[in-house]
């Protein structure tokens, strides 16, 4: 499975990765809607990377291997298809990229990323300068730069860097947001590239602690441990996910080295002032957040995903500052359901106020 998302009826959509098939559902599991097989005709699919709802009618998926954007009504029927190129800036002088769509809005904007490649890496511990393209009908492409991804090179094979710096990326209905791993720092930019502001406070991660180190290689193979130790950074990421919800706020998941405990997520206004703290069950990555329902992926120990929803409920009180909406964030969850496939999950007891 490599996504879920919100449909504009509110159904959910799910991208098999493996089957190459889109799936609907509705709000209690029951499916509506299967497309898409292997091949390279109308509505087949080489790949499956992503499925989103860009417009209150459709949903679009990408195909890397394609470099197709194909668009599609909730029943499966094409709408359109073009190729990857045409929402994309050209590439600049240098070795290819491969884009990656992360966002897409009712008036036709698509925002790709890209790694720049140099033409050389040197061995060992590199960044590599990954690039933001907006593209809307009318207007030429716009291009954010100053974003980088660590890698280590070693032998000419290239990899991520373990725990190194990523950049990440949240499209709401009218603006991007972006933010490196390594600081507690989100931008926020217009879907016409105009730099709006940042928010957070700029600090970094933890510093990394022998017993993180030991923790952190306990998880990799004794023959590469040794090699694997030498790139650790000094520094753990200091945040590690962004969304954003169906009223524009923004969601940060802080980094957390234990996969096993609750993840910590701060609810943002769009202003960028906190207005939540939360915790979600250990191993759920969420996907999409709407209407008090957080949509994502549950990795169970047969390494078997599984959509889940999560409805939250909260309890509202006045040291809590209202959102622009008038409407506000509770002080903690009081308890979550999963309405798909798995049937009631025990409640999430308190798990502490809002910070």
């Amino acid at each position: 499975m490599v996504g879920a998302t919100w449909a504009p009826s509110g159904n959910i959509v799910v991208a098999d990765g493996l089957g190459l098939v889109v799936e609907a559902f509705d709000s209690m599991g029951r499916p509506v809607a299967r497309w898409g097989r292997k091949g390279e005709g109308p509505g087949e699919f080489r790949s499956l990377m992503q499925a989103m709802a860009c417009d209150d009618e459709h949903v679009t998926v990408w195909d890397p291997a394609l470099a197709r954007l194909s668009v599609f009504t909730e029943a499966g029927a094409v709408v359109a298809e073009f190729p990857e190129a045409e929402v994309r800036a050209p590439p600049s002088a240098g070795p290819p990229r491969r884009a990656r769509l992360i966002g897409c809005s009712a008036e036709g904007v698509y925002v790709t990323s890209a790694r720049a490649l140099p033409e050389r890496f040197r061995e060992g511990v590199d960044s590599v300068a990954v690039q933001i393209e907006i593209a809307a009908p009318g207007r030429d492409p716009v291009v954010l730069d100053g974003y980088v991804e660590q890698v280590v090179m070693l032998n000419g094979q290239m990899g991520p860097r373990p725990l190194g710096t990523r950049t990440l990326f949240a499209v709401g209905r009218d603006r991007l947001y972006v933010a490196r791993t390594d600081l507690n720092r989100i931008d926020v930019f217009s879907l016409d590239g105009t730099r709006l502001g940042s928010f957070g406070d700029g600090t970094r991660g933890r510093r990394l602690t022998a017993e993180d180190r030991t923790r952190v290689l306990d998880g990799v193979r004794a023959a590469a441990r040794r090699l694997y130790a030498s790139y650790l950074p000094d520094y753990a990421p200091a945040i590690a996910q962004l969304l954003v919800d169906d009223e524009g706020r923004v969601w940060v998941r802080a980094f957390a080295l234990d996969q096993v405990e609750p993840s910590r997520w701060s609810i943002h206004a769009p202003s960028g002032e906190v207005v939540g703290v939360l915790d979600l069950p250990a191993g759920f990555e969420p996907t999409a957040v709407r209407a008090g329902r957080v949509l994502g992926v549950w990795r169970d120990e047969f390494d078997a995903d599984h959509v889940r929803v999560y409805a939250v409920e909260t309890a509202s009180g006045p040291e809590l500052p209202p959102l622009p909406d008038g409407s506000s964030v509770g002080k903690r969850i009081l308890n979550s359901i999963s309405a798909l496939w798995g049937g009631i999950l025990p409640a999430l007891q308190d798990r502490g106020p809002c910070e």
